[in-house]
């Protein structure tokens, strides 16, 4: 087991391991056990189920978008990034699934890869908060990430390239050698 990874997942919350447990059952069903097991998180991240109830319409109208953790936002993102970043773009398929109105579709679809999904990505921003039952003083930085999204994700990249992908950095290491 990699340390990385056991580092990783003491920051997801009784939230965060309660949702992957309900969304992806786990032997066991007790989220105390999943969060000493790294390995079946790590596992978890990468499923597409877990995905759509993080950042799809069904997760955001269930209010989940703004109950997870950045933790479990960041990690869920990171595996669906890793296991998409070569392969083609559905561009009518995100945008069906934000619920973008088909005027507007087209003309999306057709815009470059990172401003299509800097598109989405506030707008799933602006979901999230309009799903949220109740607003809180915290939960005004979700309507702030959207109102500057493409600024918020400099930021992160930044910072990802900086702490989290740097040469010789502890989190996400390049592959060996087969």
């Amino acid at each position: 087991m990699d340390a990385s990874v056991a580092d990783y997942a003491e920051h997801l919350t009784e939230t965060d391991l309660r949702l992957l447990s309900d969304v992806v059952p786990v032997a066991g069903g007790a989220t105390a056990a999943l969060a000493r097991d790294p390995v079946t998180i790590e596992r978890l991240l990468a499923d597409p189920r877990v995905f759509e109830a993080v950042f799809g319409p069904d997760g955001v109208a269930a209010g989940h978008a703004v109950l997870v953790s950045p933790f479990l936002a960041f990690g869920v993102a990171v595996h669906r990034a890793a296991a998409h970043a070569l392969g083609p773009l559905d561009a009518g398929r995100l945008l069906r699934s934000a619920r973008v109105p088909a005027a507007e579709r087209d003309g999306l679809a057709a815009a470059p890869a990172l401003e299509l999904l800097e598109y989405l990505g506030a707008r799933w921003y602006r979901a999230a908060l309009a799903a949220a039952p109740v607003r809180t003083a915290n939960l005004a930085v979700v309507g702030e990430v959207a109102a500057r999204f493409h600024q918020a994700r400099r930021i992160l990249n930044h910072v990802a390239d900086r702490y989290l992908l740097s040469p010789g950095g502890p989190w996400f290491t390049p592959p060996g050698p087969g």
